[in-house]
């Protein structure tokens, strides 16, 4: 991110906000909404929002989302972040389960489901897991390689961690020096 740009979480919620405009009953992008306000809600970027205000944002674009499309895996994710940030973790876990039964080639619910629900519990087993099944669907993911190998720490799985920290500096592009 450069200096004096939005964040891209910020710029991704502009980018949702135009769609839901031209297409108030596209579900995807309430999905997509939801998904940048919660980047907002836990990594605070910019000055757009703080935290516990995003996570405000978030509820009734999730809440939209589902209401256009049940059956819409993305947005089944979004309310299992929802849900574990009010730390109810059975339902959380419930939404993220059935978010891959509707589609599991989307490496980023696994992450999701990892980072929000089964690592904070202490569930390191299962969260290892769930990224090697996100790795098995998108191998080249480096955001899942890397939530891989800080969880595989986590299981004391120390060498297999820095084998996977050792390939992913190979494969990594260089950093933006702009």
């Amino acid at each position: 991110v450069r200096l004096g740009s939005p964040s891209p979480a910020r710029a991704a919620v502009d980018l949702f906000e135009e769609v839901i405009a031209m297409d108030p009953a596209f579900a995807p992008a309430y999905a997509g909404l939801a998904d940048a306000w919660a980047a907002m809600s836990v990594n605070r970027v910019d000055s757009a929002a703080r935290p516990d205000e995003a996570l405000d944002l978030m509820k009734p674009a999730v809440e939209r989302a589902l209401q256009l499309d049940p059956l819409l895996a993305e947005a089944h994710a979004a309310l299992g972040v929802v849900l574990a940030r009010d730390w109810r973790w059975a339902e959380a876990e419930a939404a993220f389960r059935h978010a891959i039964e509707l589609n599991g080639s989307i490496s980023s619910i696994y992450v999701n489901f990892v980072m929000s629900a089964l690592w904070p519990q202490g569930k390191v087993d299962e969260s290892v897991r769930q990224l090697r099944a996100a790795l098995h669907r998108d191998p080249l993911s480096l955001d899942v390689q890397a939530r891989l190998a800080n969880v595989l720490v986590s299981a004391g799985r120390y060498e297999e961690s820095i084998e996977l920290g050792r390939r992913l500096v190979i494969s990594a592009p260089a950093a933006d020096e702009g």
